[in-house]
C-alpha cells in the first residue's frame, strides 16, 4: 500500500508536467506553422526579388537606394525568421525527448512495482 500511496502523490504532479509538455508542444507546433507560412512569404519576396534583379540587369538600372534598404531589411527579417525556425525545432526535439523519457520512467516505475510484488 505504500507504493499505491505514493503513486496517487505522483499522479496530480505528473499530470501536470503532461498539460504542460502537451501545451509547449501545441505552442512549438503553432510556432512552426507559423514559420512555415512566412517561410512560404519570404520565398516568394526572394521570387519577386530574383525577378527585378534581373529586369534591372537586363534594362542596366541600378537599384535605388531606398531598394536596397528594403531589400536588405527583408534579408535580416528572413534571418531572423530563420533563426526562431531553428530555436522552436529545437523546443520541439526537447518535448518528444521529454516525453520518451517520462514514458521510461513510468515503465521503470510500473517494472519496479511488478518486482517488489513477485
Amino acid at each position: 500500500m505504500v507504493g499505491g500511496a505514493s503513486s496517487c502523490r505522483e499522479d496530480p504532479g505528473r499530470s501536470v508536467l503532461e498539460g504542460q509538455l502537451a501545451s509547449a508542444a501545441a505552442r512549438a507546433e503553432d510556432a512552426l506553422a507559423q514559420l512555415r507560412e512566412r517561410e512560404q512569404e519570404l520565398r516568394a519576396a526572394l521570387a519577386r526579388t530574383t525577378t527585378l534583379e534581373a529586369e534591372m540587369a537586363e534594362l542596366r538600372l541600378r537599384p535605388e537606394a531606398a531598394e536596397v534598404t528594403r531589400w536588405r531589411e527583408a534579408a535580416e527579417e528572413a534571418s531572423w525568421w530563420l533563426q526562431e525556425a531553428e530555436a522552436a525545432a529545437r523546443w520541439q526535439q526537447e518535448a518528444v525527448e521529454a516525453t520518451q523519457l517520462r514514458t521510461k520512467a513510468g515503465d521503470l516505475r510500473t517494472q519496479l512495482g511488478e518486482e517488489r510484488h513477485h
